[in-house]
């Protein structure tokens, strides 16, 4: 089976240059991510091609003194309730980032990954592109008529605003997360959504994963550490098994 190519998406706060000097690892804010890079390579199982976001943003969590700015969102992150409508309009333009890659001259591509920003960035994607195919009447199932097979969400959230401090509810930055509706149901591809115990989003990336396909198309991995992609070999090696067993899924679908 030839390898799985991934559009790749990257966390908040971080930069391309940093993705082409280390494939996988700025994706993931950590150099010891390449460990999962390694692995999947060994049996040329996946390939990886990252774009960068277009937004000026602060350093993201373990990106200061490891990778030099400029550092660099998707849209604006987060989305608050105060500016929606200037905010959507970044998530627009983060959309037709996304159709420009998918058509240009390094695809095509058989899935997307993201990681937590990136993550929420693919999902947002694929839910949009599945609304406006329905609104055209495509015959078409929605992200296959993009070439996509399947989909990869690590550390991820739905998408999400923040919105005013208030107490007793899911919080950000002590702000009360406010998701938004009708994002359920509309990823029509094999997905793996991959989350750690100890990670802050981790309840987030759970309800992530249940929005995901129907029966035998979500699968959902956690493993013990954070807000990271382990760089243990039982981890990695578990990671890996599952984009691997992804990607035997996507191709006979």
């Amino acid at each position: 089976m030839p390898p799985l190519r991934f559009l790749c998406l990257h966390g908040a706060g971080t930069n391309a240059e940093a993705s082409s000097r280390t494939a996988i690892s700025s994706l993931l804010h950590r150099q010891t991510s390449n460990q999962l890079t390694r692995e999947l390579s060994k049996d040329y199982s996946a390939e990886f091609e990252f774009i960068e976001g277009q937004i000026s943003a602060g350093p993201g969590p373990g990106v200061s003194g490891i990778f030099d700015p400029p550092y660099y969102n998707y849209f604006q992150w987060p989305r608050t309730t105060c500016n929606a409508a200037e905010d959507d309009n970044t998530v627009t333009a983060a959309f037709e980032q996304i159709y420009e890659a998918l058509d240009g001259e390094e695809g095509p591509f058989d899935g997307v990954l993201g990681f937590s920003h990136g993550a929420t960035l693919a999902f947002s994607f694929l839910v949009h592109h599945a609304k406006a195919a329905a609104q055209r009447c495509s015959p078409s199932p929605p992200s296959r008529s993009l070439g996509l097979r399947c989909a990869v969400f690590i550390a991820g959230m739905p998408p999400f605003r923040e919105g005013d401090a208030v107490e007793g509810k899911a919080t950000h930055d002590g702000r009360e997360l406010v998701f938004d509706d009708d994002v359920d149901g509309y990823i029509d591809i094999p997905s793996l959504t991959v989350t750690g115990r100890r990670d802050f989003v981790h309840e987030h990336s759970l309800r992530l994963a249940k929005m995901c396909g129907g029966p035998g198309l979500a699968r959902l991995l956690v493993h013990d550490k954070g807000h990271e992609v382990p760089a243990d070999v039982r981890n990695v090696r578990s990671i890996a098994s599952a984009i691997r067993q992804l990607g035997q899924i996507a191709m006979v679908l």
